[in-house]
């Protein structure tokens, strides 16, 4: 599933077993952020040179402990 169908992942979530991965698209901590308000995300796989750094990816990592 691309992260272009966030408003999707909760669905696939309530209905697959299958842990949902998402991430090596998004650019920023914000685009993190509104996927998990949403839910419905196991694991998050920040690309660093795309979401800004290794010191953006630990800011993303922090945000995922959170939630």
């Amino acid at each position: 599933m691309l992260s272009e169908h966030e408003e999707a992942l909760k669905e696939i979530a309530r209905i697959s077993s299958t842990p949902i991965a998402l991430g090596e698209r998004l650019y920023s901590r914000w685009d993190f952020k509104r996927v998990f308000e949403q839910g419905g995300v196991d694991i998050i796989q920040p690309d660093p040179s795309h979401a800004g750094g290794i010191t953006e990816t630990i800011k993303i990592a922090a945000m995922a402990e959170a939630h």
